[in-house]
C-alpha cells in the first residue's frame, strides 16, 4: 500500500506547485523545457491505480516519470517498489535512497519508512533508537500510521506489527 497521496504533505506540495505555475505564467514562463505541458498529475495517479492492480512495471514507470518532474511522493514510491521488489529486483539500498530524498522533499511516510528501515535492520544495522527518530520526526509532521512498519501485510508478520506499535 503506497502511503498518503492525499495527505497534508501531498496537498502542500500540491498548492505549492500551483502556485510557482501561476507565478510563472504572470511573469510570462519559467523557461522552456520538454515537460512544459507534463504535470505530475498525469503521472502519479496512473502510478498509484497501476500499484493498486499490482501491474509493477506500470507503476515503475510512471513514478519514474513523476521523479523526473520532482515529485517527494513519487520518490517514496519508487522506495516502496525497491523495498518489496515489486517489478524490480529487491534492493533496500536503493530503496533507502529513495525514502531519503523524499525525506528530504517533506514527505512524512518516507522518513517513517525510514524509521522501519532502521528499526528492522534492513539494508542497514539494526538501530532501535535512531528508528525511534525517525518515527519521531515524522509524527511531528503530522503522520499517525506506522508506515511500511504495518501497511504492508507481505513484509512483516501481524506479531512484529504489533511488537512495534507497543514500543512507540
Amino acid at each position: 500500500m503506497l502511503l498518503y497521496p492525499h495527505g497534508k504533505v501531498f496537498m502542500k506540495q500540491k498548492l505549492f506547485k500551483t502556485m510557482v505555475a501561476g507565478l510563472c505564467y504572470f511573469l510570462g514562463g519559467c523557461g522552456e523545457s520538454e515537460n512544459e505541458n507534463v504535470s505530475v498529475d498525469q503521472y502519479l495517479p496512473k502510478a498509484e491505480q497501476a500499484y493498486r492492480d499490482k501491474d509493477y512495471k506500470v507503476a515503475l514507470k510512471y513514478f519514474n516519470k513523476a521523479v523526473g518532474l520532482g515529485d517527494a511522493h513519487a520518490y517514496g514510491g519508487l522506495g516502496v517498489l525497491y523495498h518489496n521488489g515489486y517489478g524490480v529486483r529487491k534492493d533496500y539500498s536503493k530503496a533507502l535512497d529513495y525514502f531519503a530524498k523524499a525525506a528530504q522533499m517533506g514527505d512524512a511516510g518516507a522518513v517513517q519508512n525510514i524509521g522501519c528501515m532502521y528499526y528492522w535492520g534492513l539494508g542497514v544495522d539494526p538501530d532501535r533508537a535512531r528508528a525511534r527518530e525517525y518515527f519521531k520526526k515524522s509524527r511531528q509532521m503530522g503522520l499517525r500510521v506506522m508506515g511500511l512498519c504495518d501497511t504492508d501485510a507481505q513484509m512483516f508478520p501481524k506479531v512484529q506489527q504489533m511488537q512495534i506499535k507497543q514500543t512507540f
